[in-house]
């Protein structure tokens, strides 16, 4: 009983919350922006936020402290990116016939084969990062008329793009469902052993990352053009080109 109520103690949020002050005033640069983007929103009375999207809501990616502001604000959370699974879908928390005074939302997520097969493998499937090139590139910096960001536009288009006319939901999907696939073991808890079936799906969400990253860049020319002038004064730096021009190239 004893360890029950410890366990259940130590899980809290609140014990979490006061982690968190004391990693931000251990390591205020790592931890600092982290607190102040949860906190953030406070400001903003919680009703406006839980009235927006009725019953269907899509999570929003929170990157900044205007961020967490702009996510409260009635209207606002339209003007943030959505939060995405590993196939580019957006993430919807449905509340029910109730809508936003339900206590207790719901995910379409565990009942999705795709994603549950993916869970079970226990593999750490990521979506690409933001920041290209060591970091000089960020596609959150780059929006299209919409205001999507570079970013999420990629992310999306994995949605979309086809490989032999089929998407990456549907090539993961017959996948999964071969009997070459179903043949292949999980993983190894003894051994520690990578499954070689994270090795089939890495495979395939590589090939279709490829292209989505492929099209976005046509659809965000200036995103390009920077990508090439980075590369470019990158290769120049190692060959030991002027400095100057090494980083006008990085400015362009």
């Amino acid at each position: 009983m004893a360890t029950a109520i410890s366990r259940n103690l130590s899980n809290k949020s609140y014990l979490a919350g006061i982690q968190l002050w004391a990693d931000a005033f251990q390591e205020p640069e790592r931890f600092g922006d982290r607190v102040l983007r949860n906190y953030a929103g406070t400001v903003v009375p919680n009703v406006f936020a839980q009235a927006q999207d009725y019953d269907k809501r899509a999570l929003r990616e929170v990157r900044s402290v205007a961020d967490a502001v702009l996510k409260k604000t009635p209207g606002g959370r339209e003007m943030l990116d959505p939060k995405r699974n590993i196939l580019g879908e957006e993430k919807i928390i449905d509340f029910g016939t109730f809508g936003f005074i339900n206590p207790i939302a719901s995910s379409e997520a565990k009942e999705d084969p795709i994603l549950k097969e993916m869970a079970e493998l226990e593999h750490g499937f990521r979506q690409p990062s933001s920041k290209m090139l060591g970091g000089n590139v960020d596609l959150l910096e780059y929006q299209n008329q919409s205001g999507q960001s570079a970013h999420d536009r990629r992310l999306e288009l994995l949605q979309s793009v086809k490989i032999g006319g089929r998407t990456l939901r549907q090539s993961l999907s017959k996948l999964i469902k071969s009997a070459k696939y179903k043949s292949l073991p999980k993983f190894d808890r003894e051994l520690g052993i990578e499954s070689p079936r994270v090795r089939q799906i890495t495979s395939i969400l590589n090939k279709y990352k490829r292209i989505a990253q492929r099209e976005m860049l046509k659809e965000f020319p200036d995103v390009a053009l920077k990508i090439r002038n980075t590369e470019l004064a990158l290769r120049f730096n190692k060959q030991g080109v002027n400095r100057e021009d090494v980083l006008e190239l990085l400015t362009q």
